[in-house]
């Protein structure tokens, strides 16, 4: 199952698991073999049981990938609660404490609220996407050997794709000159 299947890394994924002999389940907002909104608490509880049925009961393994990259709340949503545990030069920019501390706590409700007062203020909506990257990996470190976890025989693994281009780093000159050095 690949969440965010219908474009960017979860597509690409997609397409390579299934060029490689894959049976792969896509989840998305559109153009997936589930479609639902990981920005919404029932839209995340659907996926698995909806792939569950498609494919028989058998699910090996769930690439979180949906995520989004704007200052918005709803990115709040998707990419901590939706687990989009796909990390990007987002995560290096200086996060919002509290927006920080109520996901690191799990506390959706505070984090959505701090969400909505960072996305009504022009100034300080560019931490949304950092600060929810930031948490995520946080989290995974914190949790990928707890009993829970581990203990079950499930390991978790975020990625860091590299560089991206977003629409908001444009602009940015410590980005620009980072990319510049950056190999490949």
């Amino acid at each position: 199952m690949v969440t965010g299947s219908a474009s960017g890394i979860g597509r690409a994924t997609s397409e390579l698991l299934i060029e490689r002999g894959n049976r792969v389940t896509g989840v998305d907002i559109h153009d997936a073999d589930v479609v639902v909104d990981l920005s919404t608490h029932e839209g995340r509880m659907d996926p698995v049981s909806k792939a569950t049925e498609l494919t028989g009961g058998e699910i090996d393994a769930i690439i979180a990938n949906a995520g989004l990259a704007t200052a918005t709340a709803t990115t709040v949503a998707v990419n901590c609660y939706g687990a989009a545990a796909t990390a990007s030069m987002a995560s290096l920019f200086p996060p919002d404490e509290q927006l920080s501390s109520d996901l690191l706590a799990g506390d959706e409700p505070a984090s959505l609220l701090r969400g909505r007062v960072l996305e009504a203020n022009p100034d300080l909506s560019s931490q949304i996407c950092g600060t929810t990257k930031q948490a995520l990996s946080k989290w995974i470190r914190r949790s990928a050997a707890e009993p829970a976890w581990a203990g079950a025989g499930i390991p978790l693994n975020a990625v860091a794709p590299g560089c991206l281009r977003c629409r908001r780093d444009a602009n940015d000159s410590k980005l620009t000159r980072f990319r510049r050095s950056a190999p490949g």
